[in-house]
């Protein structure tokens, strides 16, 4: 990883998996958050504000120059909300919320070919020390409603 990473970059969440385990039932099932583990609210900030230190660090890179030239490069980020991630926790009852891929995410933007987002791809994982296996690309097949390409950072 980059040493000029921020340092909640390199930060494991300040609760257990067990914890989050307990909170992904207790949304699922609509039941309030035991008191042993952290809120939604608590889990939501932790996230938003590791993928606001994500989107600031993307926004001082140089982009690799490609033939698109990369002219506007939009990066935001989002979270996602209680229902749509309860809707999740239903849909995938095995999983709870310390194995959500997306519980926040950073999206870049910007007009350019399926080759230059293999280039884009590889230069974000490489950025946050992480390979090939962490590009999962949903181009070829929609996946729940949108094609992309993805970098799972850990």
């Amino acid at each position: 990883m980059d040493p000029d990473l921020p340092a909640l970059c390199a930060a494991s969440p300040p609760w257990s998996k067990s914890a989050l385990k307990r909170l992904s039932l207790s949304l699922r099932d609509g039941r309030p958050a035991p008191l042993d583990c952290p809120s939604y609210e608590e889990v939501l900030v932790w996230y938003e504000d590791l993928a606001a230190e994500v989107t600031q660090h993307l926004q001082g890179i140089d982009w690799p120059r490609t033939d698109d030239r990369l002219q506007t490069v939009q990066i935001t980020f989002r979270a996602k909300t209680i229902d749509t991630l309860r809707e999740k926790l239903r849909r995938t009852p095995t999983i709870s919320l310390g194995y959500v891929q997306d519980v926040a995410g950073v999206r870049i933007e910007a007009d350019m070919s399926t080759a230059t987002q293999d280039v884009v791809a590889h230069a974000v994982a490489a950025t946050f020390g992480h390979g090939e296996s962490s590009i999962k690309d949903l181009r070829a097949e929609a996946h729940s409603g949108y094609r992309a390409v993805h970098v799972w950072l850990h």
